[in-house]
């Protein structure tokens, strides 16, 4: 009964805006008279609610400056930051908490200041994840603010799969993004149920995610130095198919909806509190907090935030250290090789790499003899991308990357030669044909053939996994097919079964013609194991594959000899 009168007496002062009234109950000895009645005052708003509870600030009772912290967020008057700000370090840590959320929900320059103020004091005793997360709230309502669809472009496919090329993942990561939200922007402003543009969104998104665990593999490498190296090969050949699917529906997009969406606007002017905040955040000890403003300054740009970020290269923090290099190349702050300072001579590959990838916007024979420090890198990541680089500008490069011992480098050349499109690099190559790495066999030979290449016919159609047109260039192609089932395919490799099959068509049809070694080879091939399958009860198992027909097709050649 007590209870139901309490609170018809709250929604009655409440009704008639008493705000005098309420102001007595908030310092009522019961805490659920204090919540009603500062409930009320923030549904009131005004001047004079919030002067009112500010008053009741001075309560001995920690219970009653939690709620008012909370009421004080909800009613947003940025005229309570410095009150707010006070707040954060009361002996109370739930009040604490409580202000830090309030000053998130206000926002502005003085809740962004008392936030950082606490964040970067090295004294501060509370807990440091409420100003942290209240921060990122508000920068996040700004992005929300002022961020804008990106515009599509047709050759945009080519830049991301370039930017992954050359190791930028962060920035290839946004340009995907960039596609995946165009291409829904495409398909909303054609009103029409395209689907290509929703395959094309899911498919930006899984391309977005797939480069996310490269650099993943990269940032594990920092935390764990000690571990053998990572390898990326697996994400990379996930990659090519979805660059592909990207690839045609930019090809095809009709000029009318490239302009479907706009570029984000300029930074809105004003934005110096933002800037001045996160460069102070940069000298926070918490390692967190200095990579949320290295985030926030690339969004925000402008020369001031590049200074500061330039100063902060030399950071202790190996992963941060990564952070910053990544943000300024996406800023276009690094102007000069000297302005990547040791990064490029890094312990850390992944730094090594991030630094390659920012030579990719600075020219210069600087540049150009960095990139050649790098091919002989210890790492085959770090050596990938400066081959990805330097190529554009010297083709001779590739020759380096044919040659080198590391199978994912060599596809790499492959890969690079192929996209430059250039017959002129068919002879560098033409090694490849005869490569263990099935995915350099594979796209060295679509390079050649599309160059309509003639100096191995035979070799190029066995890389190309063309049987039929192996068979048919009849006994001649017995050596080169026994010559990779011996000494180039691996066992669980598709196509070495195939050549198996091929080879036994050839002895078949051809048996007095065959070379005596190939068919005592062949009489003794050994089975061996064949493609990894997958089982109902998700265990994998590699099948025996039985070479018997050749074997047999073989001995029965010999014997008719």
């Amino acid at each position: 009964m007590f209870d139901g009168l309490r609170r018809r007496k709250v929604d009655g002062l409440e009704r008639s805006r008493d705000v005098a009234g309420l102001a007595e109950l908030l310092r009522h000895d019961r805490p659920d008279m204090v919540s009603r009645a500062a409930e009320a005052l923030s549904r009131i708003g005004g001047q004079d609610a919030v002067e009112a509870l500010l008053a009741a600030l001075e309560s001995s009772h920690a219970g009653t400056r939690r709620e008012i912290a909370v009421k004080l967020g909800e009613i947003g008057d940025r005229a309570t930051a410095d009150r707010l700000a006070v707040l954060l370090y009361d002996e109370d840590g739930r009040v604490g908490e409580a202000a830090a959320r309030a000053l998130g929900r206000i926002g502005g320059p003085g809740a962004l200041g008392a936030l950082v103020d606490a964040l970067v004091d090295g004294d501060f005793q509370g807990n440091r994840a409420a100003p942290r997360d209240a921060l990122r709230t508000i920068m996040r309502g700004h992005r929300f603010s002022t961020v804008r669809p990106r515009q599509l472009r047709h050759d945009l496919a080519g830049e991301v799969r370039q930017l992954v090329w050359a190791g930028d993942f962060d920035a290839a990561r946004a340009l995907l993004r960039q596609i995946a939200d165009g291409a829904a922007s495409v398909r909303t402003a054609s009103g029409l149920p395209w689907g290509g543009g929703s395959y094309t969104t899911a498919t930006a998104q899984h391309a977005a995610a797939t480069v996310q665990r490269m650099e993943a593999t990269a940032l594990r490498s920092i935390a764990m130095p000690d571990v053998l190296p990572y390898s990326m090969a697996f994400e990379e050949q996930e990659l090519i198919g979805q660059f592909a699917t990207l690839e045609a529906f930019l090809a095809n997009l009709p000029e009318d909806m490239e302009e479907a969406t706009s570029p984000p606007p300029a930074n809105e002017p004003g934005e110096g509190w933002l800037i001045e905040g996160m460069i102070r955040l940069l000298h926070s000890r918490d390692a967190d907090c200095r990579r949320d403003a290295v985030g926030e300054l690339r969004g925000l740009g402008g020369p001031e935030a590049i200074a500061a970020l330039r100063e902060r290269l030399g950071e202790e923090n190996t992963e941060l250290r990564r952070v910053i290099l990544l943000a300024l190349n996406g800023m276009d702050g690094l102007d000069s090789v000297a302005a990547l300072g040791d990064c490029l001579t890094d312990r850390h590959w992944a730094i090594r790499l991030a630094a390659v990838a920012a030579l990719r916007k600075i020219d210069g024979p600087e540049t150009v003899a960095a990139l050649h420090a790098r091919l002989d890198d210890e790492h085959h990541e770090v050596r990938k991308a400066a081959l990805s680089i330097a190529a554009r500008t010297d083709g001779e490069i590739l020759r380096k990357g044919v040659q080198d011992p590391h199978e994912e480098v060599r596809t790499r050349a492959a890969l690079v030669a192929v996209d430059l499109d250039d017959p002129q690099w068919a002879d560098v190559l033409a090694p490849l044909l005869t490569e263990p790495s099935r995915l350099a066999r594979a796209w060295a030979a679509e390079g050649l053939r599309r160059w309509s290449w003639a100096g191995e016919p035979i070799q190029l159609a066995i890389a190309a996994r063309e049987w039929d047109e192996v068979v048919e260039a009849g006994a001649a192609a017995a050596e080169p097919l026994m010559r990779m089932l011996e000494e180039i395919y691996l066992d669980n490799e598709p196509d070495k079964e195939d050549a198996m099959h091929a080879l036994e068509r050839l002895v078949t049809a051809h048996g007095r013609e065959i070379p005596d070694e190939v068919l005592r080879a062949g009489a003794d091939f050994d089975n061996f194991a064949g493609p990894w399958k997958s089982m109902p009860d998700g265990e994998d198992y590699a099948p025996i594959i039985d070479a018997s027909g050749l074997r047999q097709a073989c001995r029965e050649a010999l014997q008719h000899q």
